[in-house]
């Protein structure tokens, strides 16, 4: 791709212009790959190439929103956590963590973390497993887990996701589980 605006002037033409300002004003990734040049990160196939990244400190991290967990059922996979909050400006800060274990050898790592974090609820995607995290979490933790089925295509919602990066700041606390977590979001 090439910069619109380093094109000498005959190239460019009002409509371009103008099509070029739509776009900054209504897709502003699509804007700097479309007319900027730049990389994007979902057609270059790296949803989370561009994403912000800031040192976790306390007033960050108080008080957290929700947790989502991404289970790996039998630990070839990994199991992801991830914590949302808020960040006043319209986006959100997110701090995870992974394990390459299967989800219930790592709950009470999870359970630590939603402590920590003043997590007011744990949800998880179910596929599959049913119940039996929320009957886990409720029976070995007294904590409280709803599971969500999801049925779409993960790669796909990954890719929608990414169209929102620019307003996510992933916090690093440089735990191994959080450098676990930050190298998956990367690939």
């Amino acid at each position: 791709n090439v910069n619109i605006y380093e094109l000498p002037p005959k190239y460019q033409n009002r409509e371009m212009l103008a099509e070029a300002e739509r776009d900054r004003e209504s897709d502003n990734l699509l804007w700097k790959w479309k007319w900027l040049g730049q990389p994007h990160p979902i057609m270059a196939n790296e949803p989370f190439s561009t994403m912000k990244t800031a040192k976790a400190e306390k007033s960050h991290t108080f008080n957290m929103g929700d947790a989502f967990m991404d289970p790996s059922y039998l630990g070839g996979d990994t199991t992801a956590l991830s914590i949302a909050k808020a960040n006043g400006n319209g986006g959100i800060f997110v701090i995870g963590y992974a394990w390459k274990l299967a989800w219930n050898l790592c709950s009470s790592d999870i359970v630590k973390l939603c402590n920590y974090y003043n997590v007011p609820k744990l949800m998880y995607e179910s596929n599959n497993l049913g119940d039996e995290i929320a009957g886990h979490y409720k029976r070995n933790h007294k904590m409280k887990a709803k599971g969500f089925y999801t049925s779409d295509n993960k790669k796909d919602r990954i890719y929608k996701s990414a169209y929102f990066i620019d307003r996510v700041t992933f916090l690093e606390d440089n735990s191994i589980g959080n450098k676990t977590y930050m190298s998956q979001m990367r690939k």
